[in-house]
């Protein structure tokens, strides 16, 4: 899914639809603003998602603003930020580890190629969004293939025992099941 009803929207509308789609998804990439990042409404629905974190990916655009070749480090303010949203993810939020990102959009779609640190930023991001969907799909394709084996296993199983017999297996096994471990004699 791809899209947004705003966290920080004065709609709590939004803020329900975010909290009902999050546990359908298998990667949620907040994306922050300088101007927003600070916002308690964010890191109050970030810690009430109840997602795992491992899911979670935050994403700080606009980094270009904070770039100020003025300073002996262009970076600093950048630096200053990320450490504080950093902060906040893991104290208001109870992100222990967050993965985050700083990037910008704007330059990245403009193609801007005078911002190298950004532009790596921006590869960094792609590259790692693309690994998370190559192993979700591995994964899918796993259970698929599970899925299909037990099928066939199941069907083989049919064609051999008879019915009679299989009542009696499962009989066994529900007993089994329903008796500690020692008396069923697993231990």
């Amino acid at each position: 899914v791809v899209g947004k009803p705003d966290f920080d929207s004065v709609e709590q509308d939004n803020r329900r639809a975010v909290l009902e789609i999050l546990p359908e998804l298998h990667s949620i990439v907040w994306v922050v603003s300088p101007e927003k990042y600070a916002d308690a409404v964010f890191y109050d629905l970030v810690k009430s998602s109840h997602i795992h974190q491992d899911s979670f990916t935050f994403v700080l655009n606009k980094a270009d603003q904070l770039i100020d070749k003025g300073y002996s480090d262009e970076h600093f303010k950048l630096k200053e930020v990320l450490g504080d949203l950093t902060f906040r993810l893991k104290h208001e939020a109870g992100v222990e580890q967050p993965r985050l990102f700083s990037l910008s959009a704007e330059i990245e779609f403009k193609h801007v190629q005078d911002q190298p640190t950004l532009n790596r930023e921006f590869q960094r991001f792609r590259d790692f969004l693309m690994a998370r969907r190559d192993a979700k799909e591995i994964a899918s394709i796993k259970t698929i293939n599970l899925v299909t084996e037990t099928r066939q296993l199941v069907d083989e199983i049919d064609t051999v025992i008879r019915p009679h017999d299989k009542a009696q297996i499962l009989d066994l096994l529900q007993g089994a099941q329903n008796e500690p471990p020692e008396q069923a004699g697993w231990g």
